[in-house]
């Protein structure tokens, strides 16, 4: 056998044997995590089809260049699964006060309004009860479905339902869909939204009587209440329940968030500290993530010298 020959047998040989070893990882990862192929093909970057082919062996592209994207992907996920976990969903005062609001408006098929400061937990406080809550509408609102027509379609979109043509329509379309059937309507982000997107979210609650829940920052309540503006008089006389989020966070909501975790005295007072800053539990938590996995890296246990350096990195200046 020439020397060329012997040295394309013995690639193909090693090219196999790589393909076969990557596959088995892959189909334990799937198989662990109950991921399904087309999730995974989207992550790598590839056909569903292609990674089907290649699972069967039958895939006749470039196998080197699919294995290597496909293994590239598996170390990525070897090291989340490996690195520190984010702190649960857990039911602080703040987060009771979100779910109580949205609990009222979904019982009563009323009108809340949630407001506070950025970071404060309101989006994770919504997204626990819609897990538990299949017939809620949740609308993330931002400046591209600010107006009546994009807040309309947005909500059609999220219902799977499409109606093509005049915001009449539409709008006509929507109250036939929702109208009686108890449901809510969550719009989180809620200061991005116009006068007139507030105005037909208010005729949506009129024509259907279904709950409708606003959450945003201290923009969505100003604009209402705060500039006495009479264009804002129709909403807000219907708002059953407001709730405001100025309550700090306790050492008991500490306790809770970080309940399990081996994390001392000290460092449970800074995070405290820290979440009761600007920024809130949101930025608490990057930190906890932060320090922690330099702590990790150094081997050694939390403490408050790892926490200003992740600080640092975080705020790239001196702790607060």
């Amino acid at each position: 056998m020439g020397e060329a020959l012997r040295k394309e047998v013995q690639n193909i040989s090693d090219e196999d044997l790589y393909a076969s070893q990557i596959a088995e990882a892959l189909r334990a990862y799937l198989s662990a995590t109950g991921k399904s192929q087309n999730e995974v093909s989207k992550a790598v970057g590839i056909s569903a089809a292609a990674l089907s082919q290649f699972l069967s062996g039958s895939y006749l592209g470039d196998k080197m260049s699919l294995m290597q994207k496909i293994s590239g992907f598996l170390d990525l996920e070897n090291q989340r699964a490996d690195t520190i976990k984010v702190p649960e969903f857990v039911m602080t005062s703040n987060a009771k006060a979100v779910i109580t609001a949205i609990e009222y408006a979904h019982i009563h098929n009323d009108i809340a309004l949630v407001y506070g400061e950025a970071g404060v937990g309101k989006t994770m406080a919504i997204e626990y009860y819609i897990k538990n809550h299949t017939d809620v509408i949740y609308i993330t609102a931002n400046p591209t479905i600010s107006t009546p027509k994009g807040i309309v379609e947005e909500i059609l979109d999220t219902l799977g339902k499409h109606q093509y043509g005049t915001l009449r329509r539409e709008m006509n379309f929507l109250v036939s869909i929702l109208k009686g059937t108890g449901r809510l309507i969550i719009i989180d982000e809620a200061q991005h939204l116009n006068h007139r997107a507030l105005e037909v979210l208010r005729s949506i609650y009129d024509q259907t009587k279904i709950g409708l829940v606003l959450c945003g920052n201290q923009e969505i309540h100003d604009r209402m209440y705060g500039r006495g503006e009479v264009a804002f008089a129709q909403f807000f006389s219907r708002i059953g329940i407001r709730r405001c989020l100025q309550g700090g966070v306790t050492q008991e909501d500490i306790n809770l968030i970080f309940h399990g975790r081996l994390i001392n005295p000290e460092c449970k007072t800074y995070f405290q500290h820290v979440a009761n800053l600007r920024g809130g539990l949101r930025y608490m938590v990057k930190l906890y993530m932060l320090s922690t996995t330099i702590a990790k890296s150094r081997k050694r246990a939390l403490d408050m010298d790892c926490i200003r350096e992740a600080q640092k990195m975080l705020m790239g200046g001196d702790v607060i």
